[in-house]
């Protein structure tokens, strides 16, 4: 905060030349000011302020305060050039010489005076001078000068003040008569009576005397008080000294203890622990040579070193992602081409030889994919399994998948096709739409084979398909027998794998817009109407944490909370409460009660729960929780 002086600010080298005169004060005036500021004597007792703290309380005044306390000014003024010259100049007196004023008392000196007169004139007068100084005083020959320009131009003042001194030296020797007979024989003169000011000069000598006295006197107490309290601090910082030392001490002590219990006790719980164990010390010895037999046994290493000659085969020849990608620019190219053919008013004559070009490309890019095809060759199917199938595929993948699937006559070979066909899905080796007729593909498979068993063996009903490796046959199952079926569906998820069916709904940057949560509503809400022992969950992401009925078996949930997969958490925390055992609840719009979990006799139906999503995560995490997982393609078969 700035000190300010008829609303403007005191320059610095002011300050410094007051704060210097502080320094020079002595301690019965700073006493003083601590008297008529209190503030100074803060977590002090009155008037025992050590005078270094004091005086640097007072100089803190000047950077502290926006006005200079009255207190403070008076002793500047004593202290300084205000009280003994300034205040009994005019401004005219000190307008006429100005110069030689400032030569001969200082520069600095002078105008740090003038800005504590009571006259507003020359406080401006001093604003002026410290705003032309430039930091110089003058040298000692302008100074000599001065001095003659100010002795000729106030000699007639000087004259006629003289009488207040009384008479010189010089004057007072000549009045004395040369010889010594005439002095020891002429009578002394008689004293003449004192005036009226020289008994006021008097007096106030006196006064000063008394004053000088008692700040004597102060400042011989405030000296014994410090050296007192300089004792009082020795003595402290020598104890404070000695406790430290002693709590480093015991400090290292707590330490060497706190090490010797951790070693007692880890040698206890390891004693213990030798003792419990050792029953079992001979069996795991036994497993850890096998372990180690097999670890040496060479096959992982084996597998490294082929991948890294696949990593480089892959680095010469390319990758199927690589190829796909590029067909997909090939084709979006074409369309372009072809759109530009149509659309454009006066088409250059160069487009029918590049559209031509880009099919060209294309074509050799798709041949080349289907030689590289993500499934393995496998014999033309013969016999009865070869005419079951009546869909035809000319090309691509999906004609070697349709082979495969006629070739294919175990579940246990339509299982390891699926796994397959899993990981060509997180690859990116198959577009959306080659994923979506290859999982109806291998679903119709599977019903098929399902019901060649049943007349084989001459039944009307087999056990229910194996939930792990054919989960939307498992679905379909419990739904025609109607078992009560829960399907939890990441709705994100689900969005972004599906573009054969909401592509509609996706925005410039191929992602799913608003809109698209009621399209997924929507179709889940006539695929409920269907099967009436299915209830869905379905769960998006979402700012604050929400859940909405849509129907009496069609429940809507926004995850809340923070982070990209907060509704992944929620999604789990879900599935664990519906596979945990517990008390029979009550769905909406449901008088029977359906127990959660396992089954047990008495506790209601059995309650089937179905996990819809694309991530590895959410699918391994509910599968160990013994839900099913379902993937979002085989939802979109039932969807459509």
């Amino acid at each position: 905060m700035a000190l300010k002086i008829d609303d403007r600010e005191v320059p610095a080298p002011a300050i410094g030349h007051w704060k210097q005169a502080l320094d020079e004060l002595p301690e019965a005036v700073l006493q003083s000011v601590a008297r008529a500021l209190p503030k100074l004597q803060e977590g002090f007792r009155p008037g025992k302020v050590p005078p270094p703290a004091l005086r640097a309380r007072t100089k803190a005044l000047l950077d502290s305060q926006p006005g200079l306390p009255e207190a403070l000014r008076g002793v500047l003024q004593a202290a300084g050039l205000q009280g003994g010259l300034v205040c009994v100049l005019s401004q005219t007196a000190l307008e006429y010489r100005a110069g030689a004023w400032a030569d001969v008392y200082g520069r600095l000196a002078l105008a740090s005076a003038m800005l504590l007169d009571d006259r507003a004139p020359v406080r401006e007068a001093g604003f002026r001078r410290l705003l032309a100084w430039g930091g110089e005083e003058a040298d000692t020959l302008a100074v000599a000068r001065a001095r003659e320009d100010l002795a000729d131009a106030f000699a007639p003042f000087l004259k006629h003040l003289r009488f207040l001194r009384g008479p010189s030296e010089g004057e007072v020797n000549a009045k004395i008569t040369p010889t010594a007979p005439a002095a020891a024989t002429a009578p002394a003169p008689a004293r003449a009576p004192r005036s009226s000011r020289e008994r006021e000069l008097l007096l106030a000598l006196r006064e000063e005397r008394k004053r000088s006295s008692r700040a004597e006197r102060e400042s011989r107490t405030a000296q014994r008080e410090r050296d007192a309290l300089r004792a009082q601090l020795e003595a402290t910082t020598a104890a404070r000294l000695a406790a430290e030392t002693a709590l480093a001490q015991v400090r290292s002590d707590l330490q060497a203890t706190e090490a010797r219990i951790d070693e007692l006790v880890r040698q206890g719980v390891q004693a213990q622990l030798d003792e419990r164990l050792r029953p079992w010390l001979a069996p795991s010895e036994a497993l850890l040579h096998d372990v180690r037999t097999l670890v040496d046994d060479g096959v992982v290493a084996q597998a490294e070193s082929l991948l890294r000659h696949q990593s480089e085969v892959d680095r010469r020849e390319g990758l199927r992602s690589a190829l796909v990608a590029e067909l997909h620019r090939a084709q979006a190219a074409l369309a372009e081409v072809l759109r530009a053919q149509v659309d454009a008013l006066n088409p250059l004559p160069q487009l029918p030889e590049m559209a031509q070009r880009l099919r060209a490309h294309a074509a050799a890019l798709q041949s080349r994919l289907d030689a590289a095809s993500a499934f393995p060759p496998c014999p033309a199917p013969t016999g009865p399994a070869a005419g079951e199938i009546a869909t035809v595929i000319p090309q691509g993948p999906l004609a070697r998948l349709h082979q495969i699937l006629a070739a294919s006559p175990t579940l246990d070979a339509l299982a390891a096709l699926r796994r397959q066909l899993q990981a060509a899905e997180s690859l990116s080796l198959l577009t959306a739409e080659e994923l979506t007729r290859a999982y109806g593909l291998l679903h119709d498979a599977a019903g098929r084979l399902y019901d060649r068993s049943a007349m084989a063996a001459g039944v009307t009903r087999l056990p229910a398909p194996d939930a792990r490796a054919f989960p939307l046959q498992a679905l379909q199952r419990g739904l025609a027998d109607r078992q009560n079926c829960v399907m939890v569906v990441d709705g994100h998820n689900v969005l972004h794998l599906l573009p054969t069916i909401f592509r509609p709904y996706y925005d410039q940057r191929d992602q799913p817009m608003a809109n698209a949560r009621k399209a997924l509503s929507d179709r889940l809400l006539h695929l409920v109407a269907r099967f009436p022992t299915l209830h869905v969950e379905l769960w998006f992401d979402g700012p604050a944490q929400d859940t909405r009925t849509l129907s009496d078996r069609v429940r809507l949930h926004f995850s809340g909370g923070s982070g990209s997969d907060r509704a992944d958490r929620a999604i789990v925390a879900h599935v664990r409460h519906l596979m945990a055992p517990g008390p029979d609840v009550r769905w909406p719009g449901r008088d029977r009660p359906v127990a959660t979990g396992s089954a047990h006799p008495g506790q209601g139906e059995v309650q089937r729960v179905f996990v819809v999503t694309g991530d590895g995560d959410i699918r391994h995490e509910s599968v160990a929780l013994g839900a099913s997982a379902l993937l979002p393609v085989e939802l979109g078969i039932l969807l459509q």
